[in-house]
């Protein structure tokens, strides 16, 4: 798409007044709350003219809280003419999602204004110590640390060009920002260097940090498929964007650095997610606007038994035949590998990361003891092949099903019980993590399941 159409959405007002965040709303509220955003541009004798942020494709506006924070602020003035740039979030991955798609208008808009406005939650007033990877992102766009200018008082500004956000957290991607997005604009035409790669997005380096526990033993497996193992915090985000654009096929390690999509048009690759948190969908339903064809696997386990931290814990396969073959039957490696080599390597790996794992925990000895326990009898129902009671591997690391318990899971616990060399110290073991797990229930139906699958034990 050219400039000259770009500006089509690109909206300009005259003696416009800037709205900053503050410790009250947006990115600066703690709790951060969307029903508590305010801030972005409004004309000064209208103030229904509002630019703001958007969610989900929606505006945010807490419009009496911002007609308040108006009425109690006294506003500066700033003379010229300038690029507003939106509201600055500044985890990486509200980043990437939140505060970049309003930036594409400095390519075309650079020689007509003084610098780009940027909006920071309180405590990242000072540009010096904002996070690295906000300039390494802002270069992409050729945005230079000093084109920005940080407002964080109400101010009024003599002439200001608001770019379109092109796409919004947990929204669709406009059309025309799709075309504009398709063109390489971040990073040239070098991307034929990387053409028909596969690539596995790897957490490798963040073990005690949320990482799938023997995922060195599938990364194995994959080399042998001729995937390379990828770590991102060690490329440059360039870097990344070439590799990422180019992969034909790609799996990821679910993770921080799937944000870097954010940046980049719908790809052709074959791909899967690999959901280390399976019960938080939000990157799955990111990357299926990514990818025509995903394949995800989101039967995995997460301890919720040694920490309650969804971001750092460790996560288990279910069944790792199912995840293997899912990969193979979605075209994303063949059909040339050893199952019960993997799994051997796999428990190896798991025993490994959870050992580690643990020891990085502030625990008591009885607590690590019980967490390892767990982890034993986990990894003995993979070596009976009782790999399909998944409930009974939820339940282990307290991770509650979320919706309800069906004959299939009775099948699998009667099997688990029956089986000749379950010993009863382990059926008791089971017993008492679906007691617990029956007592945290809050779904009443789902409650009345696990009581039945109690008795069948006792």
């Amino acid at each position: 798409m050219s400039a000259m159409e770009n500006h089509a959405h690109i909206s300009q007002l005259n003696n416009a007044l800037v709205i900053p965040q503050t410790p009250h709303s947006d990115f600066g509220r703690k709790p951060m709350s969307r029903d508590h955003f305010i801030s972005g541009v409004c004309q000064t004798k209208n103030s229904d003219i509002f630019f703001g942020h958007k969610y989900k494709n929606n505006l945010l506006l807490n419009k009496d809280l911002q007609l308040s924070t108006i009425k109690n602020s006294k506003s500066l003035k700033l003379q010229g003419t300038w690029l507003f740039g939106g509201l600055l979030a500044p985890h990486f991955g509200h980043f990437m999602a939140e505060s970049c798609h309003r930036l594409w208008a400095w390519q075309s808009m650079a020689t007509k204004v003084d610098g780009i406005i940027v909006l920071p939650p309180p405590g990242y007033s000072d540009i010096n110590k904002w996070p690295a990877f906000i300039f390494d992102v802002y270069a992409l766009f050729g945005i230079a640390k000093e084109d920005i200018k940080i407002i964080t008082n109400l101010t009024e500004v003599e002439h200001i060009h608001i770019p379109e956000m092109g796409a919004s957290f947990h929204g669709e991607i406009k059309s025309w920002y799709a075309e504009w997005l398709n063109g390489n604009p971040l990073y040239g035409e070098q991307s034929h260097i990387h053409q028909n790669r596969k690539l596995f997005i790897s957490r490798r380096n963040y073990k005690l940090k949320g990482r799938v526990a023997g995922m060195d033993a599938v990364a194995e497996l994959l080399a042998e498929q001729g995937f390379e193992e990828v770590y991102p915090e060690e490329l440059s985000i360039k870097e990344q964007l070439l590799l990422l654009s180019s992969a034909s096929h790609i799996i990821w390690e679910e993770g921080s650095a799937v944000h870097l999509m954010e940046l980049l048009a719908k790809q052709n690759s074959r791909a899967a997610l690999i959901m280390r948190r399976p019960k938080n969908p939000n990157i799955r339903n990111f990357l299926e606007k990514k990818y025509d064809n995903l394949y995800t696997d989101s039967s995995l386990v997460m301890d919720k038994l040694a920490q309650n931290r969804p971001n750092n814990a460790l996560a288990y396969f279910a069944n790792i035949i199912d995840t293997i073959k899912g990969l193979e039957q979605s075209g994303i490696i063949s059909k040339t590998y050893d199952i019960s080599r993997v799994k051997r390597l796999l428990v190896e790996n798991e025993k490994i990361d959870s050992l580690e794992y643990v020891r990085s925990l502030r625990l008591s000895d009885e607590k690590r003891k019980l967490f390892l326990s767990r982890v034993k009898l986990f990894q003995k129902l993979r070596r009976l092949n009782l790999d399909k009671s998944h409930l009974i591997k939820y339940i282990l690391f307290n991770d509650l099903p979320t919706n309800t318990v069906t004959p299939k899971d009775l099948r699998e616990m009667s099997a688990f019980l029956a089986h000749p060399k379950i010993e009863e110290t382990e059926k008791h073991e089971v017993a008492q993590s679906l007691k617990r797990a029956t007592e945290q229930c809050s779904n009443k139906a789902l409650q009345t399941k696990l009581k039945a699958i109690q008795a069948l034990i006792s």
